[in-house]
This record gives structure tokens, sequence and C-alpha cells, in this order.
């Protein structure tokens, strides 16, 4: 019997200490963290709306099942309204692929970020290649365009078509948002 209580008590004192250590190391990286997700972030916006500053916006019409997740105006240093920003989390093969995507104040695609990828080498990771986002660039904003003048990766369909549907996704949202954007910035 008195072995069972040692044993117990030795058990007790390992967990404890175990998750005083675990609690310690989160508290001790959780700031780090913090600002790597926030430089992560600053990137993206950076690469789809070069040289402005970032205003996130709350918008109430982005469903609950939408893939997109933030919405940011980029300004000037005038404070004009250089474009928007939208970021999104579509599901691809290998989980989610988060796309900052970049959109003008005359509705087309500045720029298209992908951040790290967990996908296929080869494959589903060519989404995140120059090749596949620079089709992006230029095109309307129009989620019917998006889907009729773009090409899908073979044998990657699950991430590109995730992509593009994002992509569509955040379009909607802008061609709804412009107009109550407008009328507030003027």
């Amino acid at each position: 019997m008195g072995d069972i209580v040692k044993l117990a008590l030795r058990l007790f004192i390992f967990a404890l200490v175990a998750s005083v250590l675990l609690a310690v190391t989160n508290e001790v990286t959780k700031g780090p963290i913090e600002q790597q997700k926030l430089a992560s972030k600053m990137a993206a916006l950076n690469t789809v709306l070069p040289g402005c500053e970032y205003e996130q916006i709350e918008y109430e019409g982005i469903s609950d099942d939408s893939v997109l997740d933030e919405i940011f105006i980029g300004k000037n240093a005038d404070g004009s309204i250089k474009g928007y920003a939208l970021t999104a989390n579509p599901q691809g093969y290998g989980g989610e692929i988060p796309i900052t995507i970049g959109v003008s104040t005359e509705g087309y695609v500045t720029q298209v970020y992908v951040g790290s990828l967990q996908e296929t080498q080869g494959l589903g990771s060519r989404v995140g290649d120059d090749a596949f986002k620079e089709q992006f660039i230029a095109i309307a904003a129009d989620p019917d365009t998006l889907r009729s003048d773009v090409d899908t990766i073979a044998g990657a369909t699950i991430s590109s078509t995730g992509v593009v549907t994002a992509l569509g996704n955040a379009a909607k949202v802008y061609a709804a948002l412009k107009p109550e954007i407008v009328k507030a910035w003027q």
C-alpha cells in the first residue's frame, strides 16, 4: 500500500512540474508568436498593396461559412484610398491555404500573396508559385471573371480550386463593400 502512495505522489509531482513548465513556456512564447503573426500579416499586406497604411474594417456581410477572414483599406500617405486587401484561408488538400488578395480602387486584382503551405510538393504547393498567382493580376475582381479567366493546376484541383473560390468570395465581398466604403470615405 505504501508503494502505491509513493508512486501516486511521484506521478502527481511529475505532472505538476510538467504543467507548470508548459504554462511558463506558453507565457514566454506568446509575445514572440503574436509578433511573428503580425510581421507575417504585414508582409502579406505590403505585397498586395505596397507602400500603404492599413486600416482593418469590420464588415457584417461575411457569412459564417466564408473563407474570408479580414478586410483592410490601404491608404496612401496623403490619406487617399489606394485599394483593399482581403485575407482568406481556403481549404486545400493539405490544410488551409493562407492568402491575401489586393484589389485596386478601380476593381482589379493587384496581387495575390500565398502564405506558408502544407500542400503536396510539386502539386498543391504550386498555388504559391508566381506562374499561378500572376494570372490573377489585373483581372477584374468579379467572381464570374475570376472563374472563367483562370486556369487551375492539373493534379492539384482541390488546392487551386480553393484559391480560385476564395478569390471569388473576396470579389463578391469587394463588390458589396465598395459602395459602403466610398460613401463612408467621401
